[in-house]
């Protein structure tokens, strides 16, 4: 499977923007947005968590902040954390 031209364009472009972007702050739903026209799909989000604490902390979807579900939290929590997250935490 190769790569067309214009989709490698969008996705430099994507992480250029990215890149200049103030990590200590949420990403804006306009660049999760920008992301799900690189990824086919019906819905994406991104989430923050404390570890810490097992609670979600920033929840941000295509269209702006999503209010994070307090049973949704308690289950995410109950089967988590994810492993991407999981391995962050414990390699810093």
């Amino acid at each position: 499977m190769f790569l067309r031209r214009v989709d490698l364009e969008a996705i430099l472009s994507f992480v250029v923007d990215v890149g200049e972007l103030d990590f200590d702050r949420l990403y804006p739903a306009e660049v999760v947005a920008r992301l799900a026209d690189l990824i086919p799909c019906a819905s994406l989000a991104y989430q923050e968590v404390d570890c810490g604490v097992r609670r979600t902390t920033a929840l941000v979807g295509m269209h702006g902040d999503i209010e994070a579900d307090e049973e949704e939290d308690e289950l995410y929590w109950t089967l988590g954390p994810c492993p991407i997250i999981q391995y962050r935490t414990l390699t810093g």
